[in-house]
């Protein structure tokens, strides 16, 4: 039977277009399977690795793991019965203490101290044991915890949200430590704060990275805080000092490494999977914006996935190499990344031509692109830090503060450090008996700028004394 000439141009037309998409899928696979090559021996290349297992930190001996200190301070907190029964009133005044004195503003806490201070003792005195291993895991370099990197998204992070916990008891010791006088304790509660970031700064987690960031800012402000109220011991200042300057600066590029290889297996398990399976594993179920099972399909047929594993590749290895240049990234670098990383892997998947193609990169495709800028400020507040304690030193050896941060290379630092924000000097200014020492940080008001727009505040180090300084 011959089909009328109408139904023959039809089904002539349908079978064009169906050899056209048929080489243009051919196409496809091609150059992204190319580049998607390209972009993973790129990563070879640069001795780094896609499988997070790859990059986890080695184990360390028991013997020499502050890790099991950590996690032993961790068992013996005593949370003063938070949810645990009915306190008696010293104890509810020791919770009150406490949640008023990290409520505080800053200038806020020496009053708080005064007032509360019996309540503020009192849980101290609940938790020495735990303060007592939290100093003896400070005494060691290296921490291991034994996570699972094989989970990938669910991997558990327990110790993150003990860390927390520490750091605000170690920073409560040197505060009440210093308003007795007790300079030494004062300054190794601060020491032992800072030690808590070594343990996990191997980790190529970024939120590892993060909280080894909140960690060490807790400490570094409450640093001058303290020396304003005690007049400490140059060995002291000394350990402080050493720790300061033996920070790895390159264990944010490390941490980016690791979401590069979290993501890429995301990627992979999605393709071998399916979406929903992944994001129903990694998200715990669906919501409105899960790809439903006919997007997974659709996907799959458009080779929407391999095209999604080369677009969200390139974007983390571009990523991964403006980390490695972090300290000379420029404002307009980090902003492009901020708001870049946010809405580039949205945009790409829901404009119109491309919504299935990186429908993937949407879901999986970390929000990292403000960890550019928490990152510099850390290792700004570090050199301000730095120069902060030398002065310090300074001070000790001759009765008065330093009059530039010139005069405190090479005695206290082999080198005085340049702003990372501005490539310039520090800025330093002379008080009547202390020091204002400052990074400009990130986002300063440009020209063109209004009023309106403030700038962000400056990374400072502030101390000054009452009194005339005494050697």
């Amino acid at each position: 039977m011959k089909l009328p000439r109408k139904c023959r141009v039809f089904l002539l037309a349908v079978a064009g277009l169906f050899i056209l998409w048929l080489v243009y899928y051919a196409a496809v696979s091609v150059v992204y399977g190319l580049k998607l090559r390209s972009l993973r021996a790129q990563v070879k290349a640069e001795g780094s690795s896609l499988n997070l297992l790859d990059l986890a930190p080695k184990p360390v001996p028991r013997e020499e793991n502050a890790a099991r200190w950590y996690q032993a301070a961790s068992l013996v907190k005593n949370p003063l019965y938070f949810g645990r029964g009915k306190a008696d009133a010293q104890e509810t005044a020791a919770v009150e203490a406490y949640t008023a004195f990290f409520s505080a503003k800053p200038e806020e806490r020496a009053k708080v101290v005064a007032e509360k201070h019996a309540g503020l003792s009192l849980y101290l005195d609940r938790n020495k044991l735990a303060l007592r291993f939290l100093h003896e895991g400070a005494k060691y370099d290296r921490g291991y915890f034994e996570l699972d990197y094989a989970d990938g998204g669910n991997m558990k992070l327990p110790h993150l949200a003990e860390f927390r916990d520490s750091a605000r008891m170690l920073s409560l010791e040197a505060w009440l430590a210093a308003t007795d006088g007790d300079a030494h304790r004062a300054c190794q509660a601060v020491w032992a704060g800072l030690r808590l970031r070594r343990s996990i700064e191997k980790e190529p987690i970024l939120i590892g990275f993060l909280v080894g960031n909140a960690l060490d800012m807790l400490a570094l402000r409450t640093l001058p805080e303290i020396l304003a109220m005690v007049n400490p011991n140059p060995e002291d200042l000394r350990l402080i000092l050493t720790e300061l300057q033996a920070l790895d600066r390159q264990r944010f590029r490390r941490a980016v490494e690791g979401e590069r290889a979290l993501n890429a297996g995301h990627m992979e398990s999605a393709r071998k999977n399916g979406v929903g399976a992944v994001l129903h594993n990694e998200v715990g179920g669906y919501d409105r914006e899960c790809p439903t099972a006919p997007e997974t399909a659709l996907i799959r047929i458009l080779n929407g996935s391999l095209v999604d594993q080369a677009f969200s590749l390139s974007f983390m290895n571009r990523f991964v190499e403006a980390a490695s240049r972090l300290e000379t990234l420029s404002d307009e670098e980090m902003s492009h990344w901020a708001v870049d990383e946010a809405t580039a892997a949205h945009r790409a998947g829901t404009s119109i031509g491309s919504k299935y193609y990186h429908l993937l990169s949407g879901k999986f495709l970390p929000a990292i692109g403000y960890s550019l800028c928490e990152a510099k400020r850390d290792l700004a507040r570090h050199d301000v830090t730095a120069c902060g304690i030398a002065a310090e030193l300074y001070r000790l050896d001759h009765g008065t503060y330093p009059l530039s941060l010139d005069m405190l290379a090479p005695k206290y630092l082999a080198a005085v450090p340049q702003d990372v924000f501005s490539g310039k000097p520090l800025l330093f200014e002379s008080l009547p008996n202390g020091v204002l020492i400052q990074s400009v940080g990130p986002y300063q008001r440009r020209l063109g700028d209004s009023e309106s727009v403030p700038p962000t505040p400056p990374i400072t180090w502030r101390i000054e004394r009452p009194s005339p300084a005494q050697p």
